[in-house]
């Protein structure tokens, strides 16, 4: 499960413990998870996170479209 594990629970709508239970981890466990989903994804809130998720492919192609750094695709 790990930390792909937690974001997806998440993106689908359960709550952090919900998540926990459904792993068959702790929620000391989840959070850790957790925050390192957030620094790997650059989010700060769940609620960013479930966006993210929820937009799949298209969310991180919004994302790349803020970073200058990456060329606009035509």
């Amino acid at each position: 499960p790990g930390e792909a594990g937690v974001a997806a629970q998440l993106g689908s709508g359960s709550t952090i413990d919900e998540a926990a239970d459904t792993l068959h981890i702790t929620r000391n466990t989840a959070r850790f998870y957790l925050k390192r989903v957030f620094s790997k994804t650059g989010t700060r809130r769940q609620a960013e996170l479930v966006r993210l998720v929820s937009g799949g492919v298209a969310g991180l192609r919004s994302q790349d479209r803020d970073d200058p750094e990456q060329p606009d695709e035509a």
